[in-house]
């Protein structure tokens, strides 16, 4: 999964409404957001494509968003437990 389609479910689970996604993620038309992801990921809950529709992730790409936002938050945490350790040691060094 690349960033900026990250960056779409993000909006795609917040949003929920095509008129709504589509001002949000700066995208032209429901065209170009079903090209930022492979055949098959986006449903849309009718086939009108106006405000009313729905659009909503398959399985297989909230599968692939939710691991991705597991591994973010583990990515971060390690982060923050190493910057935290490091700061640590900088002050029993320096510590009489």
């Amino acid at each position: 999964m690349t960033n900026r389609q990250y960056k779409l479910c993000k909006i795609i689970l917040k949003r929920k409404q095509l008129d709504k996604i589509l001002r949000y993620s700066k995208v032209s038309d429901y065209l170009d957001l079903q090209y930022e992801f492979e055949p098959g990921s986006l449903d849309f809950s009718d086939l009108e494509m106006n405000a009313t529709t729905t659009v909503t992730l398959s399985n297989q790409m909230l599968e692939e968003y939710e691991e991705r936002s597991r591994r973010d938050i583990q990515q971060r945490v390690s982060l923050i437990l190493s910057i935290i350790a490091i700061v640590i040691s900088i002050i029993a060094l320096f510590r009489p």
